[in-house]
């Protein structure tokens, strides 16, 4: 099997993982910009799986199908990253208690502090 030249090829062909990747970091940074257009991220993601799915049964490659396929696939896992980065805020949690309008709360300590050596737990 011939390999290519390492200082000829990109670096996405040497970590192959970088292709997924990539629009996975831009769909968790997406989030902080658009956090509430969540409607807009799910059709997204519906038009994105139905091109995808609709391009996988043509057996013919051509540079259509190809870029399809491609767009398909990245829009997808941008709008996986967007997702995941909604369901790990707090922020959307209903029982959150940034959502209450207090002047003050009352916090409750459970245990006594432990000591450690430079700070206390």
């Amino acid at each position: 099997m011939k390999r290519w030249p390492l200082k000829e090829t990109f670096f996405w062909e040497r970590a192959p993982f970088f292709r997924l990747l990539l629009p996975l970091i831009v769909g968790i940074l997406l989030y902080g910009f658009t956090a509430n257009v969540f409607a807009m991220f799910a059709s997204i993601v519906l038009v994105a799986a139905i091109g995808y799915s609709v391009t996988a049964f043509i057996r013919k490659h051509g540079i259509v199908i190809d870029v399809i396929r491609t767009v398909s696939l990245h829009a997808a896992i941008i709008c996986m990253g967007w997702l995941l980065s909604y369901y790990t805020d707090v922020r959307n949690n209903a029982k959150w208690f940034g959502h209450e309008k207090a002047n003050v709360f009352i916090a409750r300590i459970n245990n006594t502090p432990a000591e450690k050596e430079r700070t206390w737990k």
